[in-house]
């Protein structure tokens, strides 16, 4: 008796509902991703009307950076540095607080946030020399203070040890350290690398509404409320943001290489901040990396926000309180 499969109807029947589950398999992900693609452009429309950008632009280097300056011209200048794939919605917090004593300015780094995309590649000292220049832009001559968080206060180091006639003091938000690629405890530094490498898999997806249906967007924007986290969760689901952040990302070995290199900041008044909310596995490095970077000033300070994690040190109010009053007993010994 032959076996079934050999009946040349059956066969025939099989390989036409193979063909059949595959089509329908490939239609329902065509389906899908363009129903993605469909609902970012919808959404991003949406939001984009609704928007109202407290800011404005300023043109360095043939491209627009999106500058938002609050409080009075007279009053001494901080200037608020973001994190790598960070937008300046998310110093919302401290800047409010801060401004009616000081004019204070935060800013998306070129090709992140609102600001135009570079040409070129990107690192620390490519974005610290801009920043120069941008200072300028704003007719900012006396030396300022600079407020900032992880991928940014490491930039930020850079920028003082490059400009030091620029920089009054630091204030470094659970900066990140140039070494913590190779110091992290090895599950730590597989993580690292795949946050670097995300940023560049999200630019793709935010096409299709990534970051929206994983929860990215209000993983970022968690803490704000009202209108700054509108624009902060619509940059977080856009690709422009997550390609300006990639490129820094593929900058990251430049960018560490130029921090190693700074063996001191002399006396420059420092504030190193960190947060105790990372996972019990990578606390002990860290606080390590952290204390080591107190120590590159010799006035230097090291100071522990308990409870924060990495982004609620500037996205919770009652965390950013604790950032707001390290700036202003820093403020009082350098203005």
């Amino acid at each position: 008796m032959p076996h079934p499969s050999s009946n040349p109807t059956q066969h025939t029947a099989l390989k036409k509902w193979t063909v059949r589950s595959v089509v329908a398999v490939l239609s329902l992900v065509v389906l899908a991703v363009g129903g993605g693609a469909l609902y970012q452009m919808s959404a991003s429309y949406l939001e984009e009307r609704n928007i109202d950008l407290p800011g404005s632009f300023i043109t360095v280097n043939g491209h627009d950076l999106y500058v938002n300056c609050q409080g009075p011209t007279s009053k001494p200048f901080i200037l608020l540095e973001n994190g790598l794939g960070v937008v300046t919605e998310n110093w919302f917090w401290v800047q409010d607080d801060l401004s009616s004593r000081y004019r204070v300015c935060a800013y998306d780094r070129a090709g992140t946030g609102n600001s135009a995309a570079i040409q070129g590649p990107v690192d620390a000292v490519v974005s610290a020399d801009e920043l120069v220049l941008l200072l300028e832009k704003l007719g900012v001559t006396k030396p300022v203070m600079v407020v900032a968080h992880s991928y940014g206060a490491l930039m930020a180091r850079v920028f003082a040890q490059r400009h030091p006639a620029r920089v009054a003091g630091l204030i470094l938000v659970d900066s990140s350290h140039e070494d913590m690629a190779e110091r992290f405890p090895p599950v730590a530094q597989e993580g690292f690398e795949q946050m670097l490498n995300g940023f560049g898999i999200l630019e793709t997806l935010n096409n299709f509404s990534g970051a929206r249906v994983m929860g990215v967007a209000s993983l970022f924007s968690d803490g704000l409320a009202g209108a700054p986290f509108d624009r902060a969760y619509h940059l977080y689901a856009s690709s422009h943001h997550m390609s300006g952040a990639a490129l820094e990302a593929l900058g990251w070995d430049r960018s560490a290489a130029a921090a190693r290199a700074i063996k001191t900041l002399g006396d420059l008044p420092m504030t190193v901040m960190m947060v105790d909310g990372w996972d019990p596995i990578m606390l002990p490095s860290w606080t390590q990396m952290q204390k080591e970077l107190s120590t590159l000033s010799s006035v230097g300070r090291f100071v522990v926000i308990k409870e924060a994690d990495h982004f609620g040190a500037l996205n919770q109010q009652q965390y950013a309180r604790q950032v707001v009053r390290e700036v202003e007993l820093l403020a009082r010994d350098i203005f």
